[in-house]
């Protein structure tokens, strides 16, 4: 049986007459493969087969109406392989068109025609030269086919040093016939090119315009390729019933757009041009594709920087329909968590070839949360809008930021939000107590944002890549002093307390570092100065590490580094108002207390103080939510943050007030070098006398003490911290630095040098903090008090007669009379109140045979060990420095603790006033005082008194004597009787004025008012006269080389003439009777009192002249009187004693 092989259904018997096949023919010849096969035929005898067979492909393609794969039955119009073809065609096109963006990837070498044939058959390989010769035939044979004629050269585009396709003079472009699927590139749209079929009209759209305006600005392309120009065509169809406005615009283009809007494109050799039958390819200018990306929704919403590339914010399963480049953006889009580039600048955006910054969730996240083990005091801390699951849980979180963040966003923007600005919140999941933070970016001018998520875990290691984070909880603690925003013009001046508290195994090795950023800089502002002064133990839970730092520039964010995690700090700044407001403050300086009153404008004097409403040292803990610090023990994070800085509240109902002990603290294990710095080698402790700190050296006597070594800078630094704070005071309300007005008083009795080092120290002090040309004022502790008495119209007459003020002190008393107010007549000596409660001339403290602290301190022991534990161990701390004043100091302050509740059985005053056998010595002590300003009245040929004025802290003494005023005055008439050899007194009679609940305040007081007054600075030393106890023998001044022993016996005379006229005084004003003073210890005091004088004058002397470090000079004038240094040592002898008497009869 005859069969007719052939693939049309024309036939006939034996032989007959064909036409060759044409295209209907061949698309009816049926594919055994159904259309679907992906292999491209291999027998076509031409090595230019490829080019023709994506021309093939072009011309099979327009028959689809949607130019896709396209079967009628088991007919293939247009099949799987021609799909591919035009697809790879076109991809080609599109990557050259973007070659700026594939640049590195893709390379373009040029086969030149003419020149490679001519080389290859002039080779002397035979292979090379009938390769020569067969392309050149084929090239001339498939000329007109082909136009091969038009063709200059050829051009080869390899990918990783693989060709990958070439230029075609049929259809712009080929691709191999080898599979090459896997290259990895993508479009801009996000499809991956060779592998992705993605016909023209879904396409970049500037791409499809690039074509259009190619080939309708060059006529003759579509001429001699007309399946790509008919693609064209049915493209642009197609286009208009699914994008009518790309449609419209490419019926619209401009020929003279194409040279207008693109750049030609050149081989890898600058220069060299791209044609295509003598037409220049063009390619995106540079330029313009960052331009484009630029107009991307996904740009950073940022007002803070100008960058030229300012990056996009990307972020994975982002479902909103926003341009990314020239496209919407692709779901399916894979953005890493942690980009593989670490500069920005280098990174690839995410399904692009294209090399542009942008922004993912590790730029912006830490890969760990610090968790901390209380609250955030979050009216001046920013708590990232932290909400947890458990309101009553009282931890909290640092803000897990970089400080990348901050390089487009100001810490005022995370802050206070609003439209267009970033938000932040932490919560607390479900789930094993993780915690997840959103951080949304704005994008699109602000209209969009961009969220960033991490959830971080409790189960240890963080995994940027896979975007898990970490908790890590450690205790450590800040405080900033002050918490104030400086405003322009006003040099800021920073402390900072940290403290570390890791101690548990885990963190134990954790060193803490803070960085500080201002929102203008990426780089840290400059630490000034920085400090560790206690140092934690491993497994020693009683220890922790404090650290300071000392900054003179404004910052907005603080980065928190302790080896483990990071975490960043926003204070929620205090903005202080334009300062208008003139304050004055007064500081006296003492030897036991310092206290600061002030005014502002006309007001009447005040105590110094840090309220509520102007807190200068804000903590990072939230002590007004009830926490124990989640159960960790780490209360020291709190209690050391007194210890070692400052408090938050200073006020008079507070345990911590002015007056304070004249104290300065620094480290006991890392004590500073020469020099250190305020509130960071040093702090005024006000825990002093009121909790313990095994941490630190308290150093007391700053004003006297010139042996121990760095003195000056520890007077330097608590004169620092006192300025310090009342700069902040006036910052934060509202007053003028430089109208500030700093008035420092002093003692009379202090040597011309020591008065000029502290007057360089306040001065300079004045200069740094607030008028660098204008000087502090110097009021001498004499003249102060007086015109608070005076102010306050409190003096016998409105002080119109005489009145003598006697300022007692802790090392110093000042006496100044006056007449009509004017001070005639003034002296100082140190004859005060440690002459009673000190050591006398003990070098290095006495404690232990101070028989005043022997009697009662097992009294005070058997209260506080069974009652106020704490208070007994600082009692303990004070008694092993071995410093009687300091002892005793700290006992009389008992009375004002306000931890102690029974307070009246710890009243040392009380006691002492109620101790019979001692109370002749305070007697003893003040009726030399007014002996010694009688005989000086005397000499000065001054009337009696009508007023004795008492100030300062040791003006207290006169209640242990009697509480009657009428009484002291009797005594203090009775003196000045017997040393002016009068018989009666002045009939407007002697008023004793004494302020019993402030005295230690009017110094500083009267010191404001005599400024307000505007009085002229008074000469003291024209009117200061040292009693020389030779006086009779016209002798009112002495030389240190006049000290010999007549001038000696003649003191110890004098001081036997008082104890004489003292002894007598009991037959005038009976002590039994008077003042219940014993007769056992009036006894044992006329025993005593005379015994031993020369020898304790030249003790005080050998004493006095080791304070002022040997200073003083033989041909000087002494500074004081003699007349008391005897004494000094007698009270010592006197008080042991009588406490030894008193307690064998106990």
């Amino acid at each position: 049986m005859s069969k007719i092989l052939g693939f049309t259904n024309n036939g006939g018997n034996d032989w007959f007459n064909s036409a060759p096949y044409g295209n209907k023919e061949i698309q009816g010849i049926p594919d055994p493969e159904g259309g679907h096969a992906l292999n491209a035929p291999t027998s076509i005898p031409s090595p230019f087969a490829r080019m023709d067979l994506v021309r093939k492909s072009f011309e099979n393609i327009i028959e689809s109406p949607n130019l896709l794969f396209l079967q009628e039955r088991n007919r293939v119009i247009a099949s799987k392989e021609d799909e591919k073809l035009v697809s790879q065609c076109l991809d080609l096109c599109e990557i050259l068109f973007n070659y700026s963006i594939y640049k590195n990837k893709i390379e373009i070498i040029e086969w030149d025609k003419t020149l490679q044939i001519d080389n290859l058959k002039r080779s002397i390989d035979k292979g090379h030269r009938r390769l020569g010769e067969a392309l050149e035939l084929f090239l001339l044979q498939d000329a007109n086919t082909f136009n091969f004629n038009d063709v200059r050269s050829f051009y080869l585009v390899k990918y990783n040093h693989e060709v990958i396709g070439g230029t075609s003079p049929l259809t712009l472009f080929f691709s191999v016939g080898k599979d090459i699927s896997n290259l990895e590139l993508k479009s801009s749209k996000g499809k991956s090119f060779f592998s992705d079929i993605v016909p023209l009209y879904e396409r970049d759209e500037n791409f499809q315009k690039y074509l259009y305006l190619l080939f309708k600005s060059n006529a003759d392309l579509g001429s001699k390729m007309k399946a790509f120009q008919e693609y064209l065509v049915k493209s642009l169809k197609f286009l208009g019933g699914i994008n009518p406005v790309l449609f419209s615009e490419l019926n619209t283009l401009n020929p003279t757009d194409l040279n207008n809007n693109y750049v030609s494109l050149n081989t890898n050799n600058a220069g060299q041009i791209v044609e295509v039958l003598g037409v220049h390819l063009k390619t995106v200018d540079p330029n313009l594709l960052i331009k484009s990306i630029q107009k991307s929704d996904f740009i950073i919403h940022s007002t803070k920087i100008d960058d030229k590339l300012k990056p996009l914010v990307l972020q994975n399963s982002f479902n909103s329909k926003l341009n990314y480049i020239n496209a919407n953006w692709d779901t399916r889009t894979t953005v890493p968590y942690k980009a593989e580039k670490e500069n920005l600048e280098l990174r690839k955006l995410p399904g692009q070839d294209v090399i542009y910054p942008y922004l993912t969730v590790s730029d912006f996240f830490e890969p760990n949360i610090i968790r901390l083990v209380y609250p955030i005091n979050d009216t001046k801390y920013f708590d990232g809008n932290l909400k947890l699951n458990n309101p009553e849980d009282t931890k909290s979180y640092l803000l897990p930021l970089k400080p990348l963040f901050f390089k487009y966003f100001d810490t005022e923007d995370l802050i206070n939000g609003g439209l267009g600005k970033p938000t932040i919140s932490i919560d607390e999941t479900s789930v094993g107590h993780a915690i997840r933070v959103q951080l949304k970016i704005p994008i699109n001018l602000g209209k969009d944002y961009i969220t960033f998520e991490r959830v971080y875990h409790n189960d240890g290691v963080a995994d940027e890549v896979v975007n898990k984070g970490a908790i890590k909880e450690h205790q450590f603690a800040l405080t900033l002093f002050p918490h104030i925003k400086y405003l322009s013009g006003i040099d800021p001046y920073y402390k900072i307390q940290l403290i570390d508290r890791d101690v548990a195994l885990k963190t134990s090795d954790a060193e803490y570092f803070l960085n500080f950023y201002n929102n203008t800089s990426s780089s840290p502002v400059d630490i000034e100065a920085s400090k560790n002064r206690s140092k934690k133990q491993k497994g020693d839970f009683s220890k922790i590490t404090s650290t300071y730092y000392g900054l003179n520039k404004n910052f907005d964010y603080i980065q928190v580094d302790n080896g483990f995690a990071k975490g960043v700090i926003i204070p929620k700044w205090d903005n202080p108002k334009t300062g208008v407001d003139q304050f004055t403050f007064a500081i006296d300086f003492g030897t036991t207390n310092t206290h600061v009153e002030y005014t502002v404008g006309n007001s009447s004097p005040k105590t110094f103080e840090i309220t509520a409403d102007e807190i200068q040292a804000v903590p990072l803990i939230n002590d007004k939510i009830d926490h124990n610090f989640s159960g960790t023990g780490a209360i020291d994070l709190r209690t050391n943050k007194i210890r070692e800085f400052i408090p938050e509240i200073i006020t008079k109902d507070t345990m911590y007030n002015f007056p304070h002990r004249t104290v300065i603290s620094q480290s006991l294990n890392n004590p500073p070098p020469m020099g250190g710095n305020a509130l960071i080698d040093f702090n005024i402790p006000f825990v002093f006398e009121k909790n313990t700190d095994n941490n630190s050296r308290f150093f007391t006597n700053l004003k006297w003490d010139s042996k121990e070594p760095n003195n000056e800078h520890r007077v330097k630094a608590f004169l620092e911290q006192i300025v310090l704070m009342i700069r902040n005071k006036v910052i934060i309300n509202g007053g003028n630095l430089e109208e500030t007005k700093i008035l420092w008083t002093y003692p009379t009795s202090m040597t011309p040098a020591r008065k000029n080092n502290l007057r360089m120290i306040w001065d300079e002090l004045y200069h740094k903090y607030f008028n660098k040309n204008k000087n502090t004022v110097d009021i001498s502790e004499s003249i102060a008090p007086y015109h608070y008495f005076k102010g306050s119209a409190k003096l016998e007459g409105l002080g119109s007669g005489i009145s003598v003020l006697m300022d007692i002190g802790g090392g110093t008393s000042d006496v100044v009379v006056y007449k009509k107010n004017t001070p005639l007549l003034f002296s100082s000596y140190k004859f005060a109140g440690n002459t009673l409660f000190g050591d006398g001339y003990n070098d290095f403290g006495n404690i232990t045979n101070n028989g005043l602290i022997n009697k009662y301190k097992a009294q005070f022991d058997e209260i506080l060990v069974n009652k106020y534990v704490t208070i007994a161990e600082i009692a303990n701390a004070f008694y092993a420095n071995q410093k009687s004043a300091d002892f005793n100091t700290f006992l009389f302050s008992l009375t004002h603790n306000i931890e102690i509740s029974d307070r009246e059985l710890l009243d040392y005053n009380k006691k002492i006033a109620n101790d019979n056998d001692l109370k002749i010595v305070f007697l003893y002590f003040y009726c030399a005082k007014v002996y010694h300003i009688a005989q000086l009245m005397k000499i000065n040929e001054l009337e009696l008194p009508t007023n004795i004025i008492f100030s300062g802290n040791g003006s207290k003494i006169l209640k242990i004597i009697t509480p009657n005023q009428k009484l002291l005055g009797d005594v203090t008439k009775n003196i000045f009787l017997k040393v002016y050899n009068l018989p009666l007194y002045l009939a407007d009679g002697l008023k004793i004025n004494l302020e019993k609940e402030f005295p230690k305040e009017l110094t500083s007081k009267g010191a404001l008012m005599y400024n307000k007054l505007g009085h002229e600075d008074v000469n003291l030393d024209e009117i200061k006269q040292v009693y020389t106890c030779l006086e009779e023998e016209h002798k009112f001044s002495l030389l240190n080389s006049e000290l010999n022993d007549a001038v000696l016996d003649k003191v110890a005379e004098k001081v036997k003439t008082f104890n004489d006229l003292f002894i007598d005084l009991n037959n005038d004003i009976n002590f039994y009777n008077h003042f219940e003073i014993s007769h056992v210890s009036f006894a044992k005091f006329q025993q005593i009192v005379n015994k031993h004088l020369k020898a304790f004058t030249e003790a005080g002397i050998e004493y006095n002249n080791k304070m002022e470090a040997g200073t003083a000079q033989p041909q000087a004038k002494i500074a004081e009187t003699l007349f008391f240094y005897p004494m000094v040592e007698t009270i010592q002898q006197l008080i042991n004693e009588l406490s030894s008497i008193s307690i064998k009869e106990d």
